[in-house]
Order: C-alpha cells, then sequence, then structure tokens
C-alpha cells in the first residue's frame, strides 16, 4: 500500500517538474489553484479506493471535509501551489495515512529538488532512503523557521515573533509548509512555527519530525492534531518548549 503511494507521490511530481512555472492560476473563489492540484488530488482519491472502502479522503481542493475513521488520508496535493506557479523551488506534493487518529505513515516529496522524505511509525524518518535525525545546526543561535499565512495579519504577526525570538536566527524564506517541516526533521532548521490557513501538510509534518527525534505540537501543546488547529511548532527536543511558550504567548495576545 505505501509501496503504492510513494510510486504515485514520485511520478505526480515528475509531472510537476515539467510544469512548474507554465502553469496557470485557475483559481476562482481562493487564489492558487491549478489543474495539477485538482488532478493530483483526483487521481489520489481513485487510487485509496483500491485500498477498502473504509479508506478516507481528506484533502486541500475538493475533500476539505474531515470524516473521521479508521483509515483516513491527508493530503496537500501542491503544498506551496504559488511557488509552483511561479516556477520557484521547494512546493511539495504531502501525504499522510491516519490510522484510528494517529498518523502512520508520512510522504513529502520535493520535486525540484527530487528529494522524497518519508515517516513510519515506529520505523524512523528518511530522505531518499536515508535515516535522518533532528540536529543543533548551532547551540548557541538555533536556526527558526518562520511559516507565518496571510490569514495572520503576515506583517504584523512576524515583527511580534522575530522581536521574541532574539535568541534565535530567524528564516522567513519560500518554501512549503510541508518541506519545512522536512528540514527540521533532516536537521536544516533546528524548530520552525506555523501559523496557518489549514491543517493538511502538518498531518504529514508532525510524523515526521517525531520520527527523527524532534518534537511536534499544535498551538496548546498537543502532540494529536485537531483537523480545525492553525497553530504548530515542531523542533529539536532542547528548543521546542521555548518555541511553544513563546508561540502561545504570541497567538494568545492577538486574540485578546
Amino acid at each position: 500500500m505505501y509501496e503504492q503511494v510513494v510510486e504515485f507521490v514520485k511520478d505526480a511530481g515528475e509531472r510537476l517538474r515539467t510544469k512548474a512555472g507554465s502553469i496557470p492560476d485557475v483559481g476562482v473563489l481562493k487564489a492558487y489553484l491549478t489543474e495539477e492540484d485538482l488532478r493530483i488530488e483526483r487521481e489520489f482519491g481513485e487510487l485509496i479506493k483500491t485500498f477498502g472502502s473504509d479508506h478516507r479522503l481528506y484533502a486541500e481542493e475538493e475533500h476539505d471535509f474531515f470524516e473521521s475513521g479508521d483509515n483516513v488520508w491527508v493530503m496537500d496535493p501542491i503544498s506551496g501551489t504559488s511557488l509552483f506557479i511561479r516556477g520557484l523551488p521547494h512546493y511539495g506534493i504531502v501525504v499522510s495515512h491516519v490510522q484510528k487518529g494517529k498518523v502512520v505513515f508520512s510522504a513529502v516529496l520535493d520535486p525540484s529538488m527530487q528529494n522524497l522524505y518519508t515517516a513510519k511509525q515506529g520505523e524512523g524518518t528518511f530522505l531518499n532512503g536515508e535515516r535522518q535525525t533532528v540536529g543543533i545546526v548551532d547551540a548557541q543561535l538555533p536556526k527558526v523557521h518562520l511559516c507565518v499565512a496571510h490569514i495572520w495579519n503576515q506583517p504584523e504577526t512576524i515583527a511580534l515573533l522575530a522581536g521574541a525570538l532574539k535568541e534565535f536566527n530567524i528564516y522567513r524564506i519560500p518554501i512549503s509548509v510541508g518541506v519545512s517541516y522536512a528540514y527540521v526533521a533532516t536537521g536544516k532548521f533546528d524548530g520552525m512555527i506555523a501559523l496557518t490557513k489549514d491543517s493538511f501538510p502538518d498531518f504529514a509534518g508532525s510524523l515526521l519530525v517525531s520520527e527523527a527525534g524532534g518534537i511536534f505540537t499544535n498551538g496548546k501543546g498537543s502532540g494529536a492534531i485537531h483537523p480545525d488547529d492553525r497553530v504548530f511548532v515542531a523542533g529539536h527536543p532542547s528548543v521546542h518548549a521555548k518555541l511553544l511558550d513563546i508561540t502561545q504567548k504570541i497567538v494568545r495576545d492577538m486574540v485578546r
């Protein structure tokens, strides 16, 4: 089953590589939607039907109503569609399998770099087949990536976070949320804070990070994700608690 999912993701990724930067935005009710977002989601929906009648899809474009069940597949067909449309790197295809409420498998493909990140519960996190672990890049000034969606009053929120994170080296670079989690899991970032518009890539990111030895939680400090969650913190065990505390204070002050 997971082998089929990985092959599907790889095939879709190869197609995206040939179309990046030369595909129109067809979104009407939302910005940043392409025919490939729709195609990938629809074809993946057909694939999981072959796994059994109890396999359900929760995905960004046409299956965005969460139905709980023993086998739920969570997908962001193109994480970072705006990057894909512009021909920029580090968009991704993101898939996770949630079995009886727990994420047990994740795959994140960065087609532009031909990097496939996978994780299975209890088996670790891998990059192109090689085992990965979180690591501290710089113990004196840990590297933290901020992923802040536009709905979070972006300039003000980023300024508040940057002001509170003075003991960290802050990065704000154009990569998709899914790939950002993969960068934490492979030690490129020491941590990340995600204030999002949805939770599709975060399901996959939770397993990538935790199976690599890191800590992932929602904004309340729970490792279990609810589809309505929009605040997430991931990182090396030595920085996660501090990042979570700062994030909680910023978000709490924003909603007062």
